[in-house]
């Protein structure tokens, strides 16, 4: 993901609470997944190593009965998405990404408010 991309989201989520764990790459972001297993992942279409649309496709072919919402972002077209993945076009402003977020956590938990938010990845 673009440096400067990654920091204005970190920035957004962390402005509202959320902690939040950096991924540059899909590779990366899927470590940090399975390790951290946040609640919301957030990550841009295009990256290197692992797409993010190939990162949630990996992720909605678990069978752990981990499945967290998934927020994908590019300024492209939107791409076949897997299942209960949501595409937020760029660009947004950060009130977007803060009310789209909550809006995934709100459907997934019944306590946002415990959420961790992951693939850029934060918690809160």
């Amino acid at each position: 993901m673009d440096p400067d991309v990654l920091n204005m989201l970190a920035v957004t989520l962390l402005s509202a609470n959320y902690t939040v764990l950096r991924a540059c790459d899909g590779a990366e972001a899927l470590a940090i997944v399975e390790r951290e297993r946040p609640d919301l992942i957030l990550s841009d279409v295009n990256m290197p190593k692992l797409s993010g649309v190939e990162l949630a496709a990996q992720l909605r072919t678990r069978e752990d009965g981990y499945d967290p919402p998934i927020l994908l972002i590019s300024g492209l077209e939107p791409p076949a998405l897997p299942e209960r993945t949501v595409f937020l076009p760029k660009p947004f402003l950060p009130d977007r990404l803060l009310r789209e977020a909550a809006a995934l956590l709100a459907d997934a938990s019944p306590s946002p408010n415990a959420a961790r938010i992951g693939g850029t990845a934060a918690s809160n």
